[in-house]
């Protein structure tokens, strides 16, 4: 597909839970849950620009430096807000773009839905309803072995 940007959630777990002292992590490698090393294979594979989701720092690019281990979900007051994501999408030009794929809950998904308002980007959620971990993997594993973005309706 062409010119596709993909969005991926970042996740809970990150390298700080297991090693303490691991210092300043680049954002592709901070975030290591199994959902998300899945999400970033196939975001490897098919985008032609792919980042990472943060209720902390927003859109974010794979090799952003992330100082530390945070904790911040959607749900939370100070998590980025939606006018400060559409700055974002403005600013990096993520609207050049043809198509916008996004892997994550609904929470995720609403926010990017509403961070590309007016810009008439095709969004598409990739996953869907399926969040289970055992259920994600299974589904965005098989598009990366049949070598398609999306399953078909």
């Amino acid at each position: 597909m062409n010119n596709l940007l993909v969005i991926v959630s970042c996740g809970s777990r990150k390298i700080w839970n297991q090693y303490p002292n691991a210092g300043p992590t680049p954002a592709r490698n901070a975030y290591t849950s199994s959902v998300f090393k899945v999400s970033r294979r196939y975001a490897e594979k098919f985008a032609t620009r792919w980042l990472i989701l943060s209720a902390k720092y927003g859109l974010i690019e794979p090799d952003f430096m992330i100082p530390g281990n945070y904790n911040r979900s959607f749900y939370d007051a100070d998590a980025i807000t939606v006018e400060q994501m559409r700055i974002q999408v403005a600013t990096a030009r993520l609207a050049d773009c043809d198509t916008v794929a996004v892997l994550g809950s609904d929470a995720y998904w609403n926010r990017v839905v509403k961070s590309f308002e007016d810009t008439g980007k095709v969004i598409r959620h990739v996953n869907g309803n399926i969040g289970f971990p055992p259920l994600f993997q299974r589904l965005i594993g098989g598009l990366i072995r049949n070598n398609t973005p999306f399953a078909s309706k």
